[in-house]
């Protein structure tokens, strides 16, 4: 009786613990899920800020370059006390001075180009010249803020001509004001621009008072209710408008359907919020960001459609992890269960194991101390080919063999492993399996020790799965980086040729303005081209097609040369460079290119991070068979919860990315193949706020001569 009431305490402890770890699930899966949320919705909110600035700039080019001149505010000066006669001729002077522009406004989408007199009346339309005289003041709030603060204003604001974003642009004249510029965008413009730069598809809801209140009745024709709710209505997109999304009106249409009852109470709450559905078998989330008036209420929604399935496999992740909580509590239960129970349900479990393995998509092989095979699950049998009568009782190596990818060495000494050293060897892909036919198949291998008490390993249980499809996809992927690399090379070299023959003159002459335009265009594109080197190097690095070709290579010398192409960066930040070679250092047989690919990446990256006046310690020396350089700077350094991702690809820490230091987080990714390519090591020291040390071991022995497709692209 007491011992059954101990197993009834461990089932309840068991049972909770599950509960608990179920529940730290879901709130982990929860918390990545709101930060997806939030990084989708503060995507489309980028997205939205960019497309104002786009048009910002149009507008104060416009402003500076046409409108604010001296003979543009001397006649906008003379109107303001002019006879209306006076003024009709004008604002024909105007109108027949602005309409070339305009008309190339119009090209770019623009709706509007006003101009306003100091008492806010609308002087000309280019729009609607015909309507005029209207002192629009009290109904603007833009208008009135310009006027009182003699101060550029920007945002959305309703009126009776046109609903959408407005530039306004104080026009002074020695210091007074004599008049306004406006120009505005439609919501369809911006609908129009946001589709063709980004990768979702994006539709403006204005509020239906805001269209009943403030629109002509004529131009109230221009809209029409909106799938999502009766309150909120959409602008009919002008013919002249051609825009490709990447989802179809069609599909958006019945999505809005589907959604309408389930945020009526977000939308009349005026809230930032996503939703997520999924229609037809795709998986959409849907991003409704507010939209305020210059006056600070919210009058619209921009509403962002995204093809995804983040949110899709991040739930389905919690599934499986659901389902192995369950397994797990399960199997606990039915351990504990199992002891409690006489040799019959030992038996029955056994049966029930043997059940759960069979179901098993992974092949499990479970070998006692002697190497006999004591357990073969279906899916063992199917990825190797041999039936479980012929090698059940038998030692395994005798008809299964686990090899390299090459030759016919056997690669099995992970088993050995477990048994003598006890240890778990988890992930293992470099493994092959030969079938019973003569095909090698690539697996996937973990194998944990079979242990009688705590510490007597009495065998091997070895988990593995066929990983051939995801081979395939990972060299599909890798394929598709160095090809598209390829590909962008040479438009990227036609436009840094172009961008320094246009700066260099040969076009022609050009202002200060093109120039900054042309500097900046070429700088992105500078940093296009080093992006794709460094693609192509981890293309080449994945495939395996990295060539080493060794000759004697003075290390001192390549370190030093290597800090001379670094010297600008040094003496704009005032660094200091401390060099500490040995003397009579060997030289040794590397590839060259390849090592001062390592320590460009190396050198380079103490010099980005460290600040201003900062110091760069570099050592080498020998270190018993091998050559030991140290890269050691007092910069930033690297937090210690990132550290372990420091070599993976893509990967930049937070400490730097806010210090606007360029970089694709794919040097020290490349600097480890390389090292570890030469048989060497490279690791790290530091501390966050106090710098940060590299070291590169390579033997002196040198390396040997390694057939491959191509070198590494180097990014200087």
């Amino acid at each position: 009786m007491r011992f059954a009431k101990k197993i009834i305490i461990l089932f309840v402890i068991i049972s909770l613990t599950g509960g608990m770890v179920i529940f730290w699930l879901w709130d982990t899966y929860n918390q990545r899920r709101l930060a997806f949320l939030k990084s989708e919705q503060e995507q489309v909110q980028n997205q939205y800020s960019t497309t104002v600035n786009s048009y910002r700039l149009v507008s104060q080019t416009l402003n500076d370059e046409v409108v604010n001149t001296k003979a543009v505010l001397s006649l906008l000066s003379e109107a303001e006390k002019a006879k209306p006669e006076n003024q009709a001729d004008i604002r024909k002077k105007l109108y027949d001075q602005f309409l070339p522009m305009y008309n190339r406004l119009r090209t770019k989408n623009f709706k509007q180009l006003n101009l306003y007199l100091p008492d806010t009346t609308n002087f000309l339309s280019m729009y609607k010249p015909e309507v005029f005289g209207e002192v629009v003041g009290p109904d603007r709030p833009s208008i009135r803020l310009a006027v009182e603060k003699k101060q550029y204003v920007e945002g959305f604001e309703e009126g009776k001509l046109f609903n959408g974003f407005r530039y306004i642009f104080p026009l002074l004249d020695d210091g007074k004001l004599v008049g306004l510029l406006e120009t505005s965008v439609s919501f369809s413009t911006f609908q129009q621009e946001m589709s063709g730069s980004f990768p979702m598809s994006y539709r403006f809801m204005l509020k239906k008072q805001v269209v009943g209140d403030t629109t002509f009745a004529e131009d109230t024709r221009s809209y029409y209710v909106s799938d999502f709710s009766n309150d909120y209505y959409l602008e009919i997109e002008s013919e002249y408008i051609k825009r490709v999304d990447a989802i179809s009106d069609d599909v958006m249409n019945r999505v809005n359907l589907q959604l309408k009852q389930r945020i009526q109470a977000n939308l009349e709450a005026g809230q930032l919020f996503s939703e997520e559905i999924q229609f037809d078998g795709v998986n959409y989330l849907i991003t409704f960001v507010p939209i305020d008036n210059v006056a600070g209420a919210q009058v619209a929604y921009l509403v962002g459609y995204h093809q995804i399935d983040d949110l899709y496999v991040l739930r389905n992740d919690l599934y499986i992890r659901y389902i192995f909580t369950f397994a797990l509590v399960a199997a606990v239960l039915f351990l504990a269960y199992y002891i409690y129970d006489s040799q019959r349900k030992i038996l029955d479990a056994g049966e029930r194991l043997r059940n759960i393995t069979t179901a098993m998509g992974e092949g499990l092989l479970l070998v006692n101390y002697n190497k006999q095979v004591v357990f073969f699950n279906p899916a063992a049998e199917f990825i190797s080919g041999y039936r479980v009568g012929e090698v059940l009782g038998k030692n395994y190596d005798k008809t299964l063999r686990f090899v390299f990818e090459e030759g016919d060495q056997n690669n099995d000494g992970f088993i050995d492993a477990v048994l003598k050293r006890n240890i778990t060897v988890r992930n293992s892909k470099d493994i092959y399996i030969l079938q019973k036919d003569g095909n090698r198949v690539p697996l996937s291998v973990s194998a944990a020790p079979m242990r009688l008490g705590d510490s007597q390993v009495i065998g091997c249980i070895v988990v593995f799965r066929d990983i051939t499809q995801e081979r395939e996809i990972d060299r599909s992927k890798t394929e598709f980086v160095s090809l598209a690399s390829h590909q962008l090379k040479t438009p990227l070299s036609a436009v840094n040729w172009y961008a320094e023959m246009l700066l260099d003159g040969d076009a022609g002459p050009i202002n200060e303005r093109q120039k900054e335009f042309l500097n900046e265009i070429a700088k992105g594109n500078q940093r296009m081209v080093k992006l794709v080197n460094s693609l192509l190097n981890v293309s080449r690095i994945d495939m395996g097609a990295l060539s080493i070709i060794p000759e004697l290579v003075d290390l001192c010398e390549v370190t030093d040369s290597v800090i001379g192409e670094q010297k600008f960066a040094i003496e704009a930040k005032e660094q200091k460079i401390i060099k500490n070679y040995s003397q009579g250092l060997p030289k040794i047989n590397l590839d060259l290119s390849l090592i001062r690919i390592v320590l460009q990446n190396v050198i380079s990256n103490a010099i980005k991070y460290t600040r201003e006046q900062g110091q760069i310690e570099i050592t080498m020396k020998t270190q018993g068979v091998n050559m030991m350089i140290e890269v050691k700077d007092n910069g930033y350094g690297i937090p210690k919860k990132e550290q372990p991702q420091i070599f993976g690809k893509l990967f930049r820490a937070d400490n730097v990315k806010s210090k606007k230091v360029e970089g694709t987080g794919l040097g020290l990714y490349v600097a480890k193949a390389v090292v570890e390519a030469f048989g060497g090591k490279i690791w790290f020291e530091s501390t966050e706020n106090k710098g940060t040390s590299f070291f590169i071991t390579l033997p002196l022995a040198g390396v040997a001569k390694k057939e491959g497709s191509k070198g590494l692209e180097n990014n200087t």
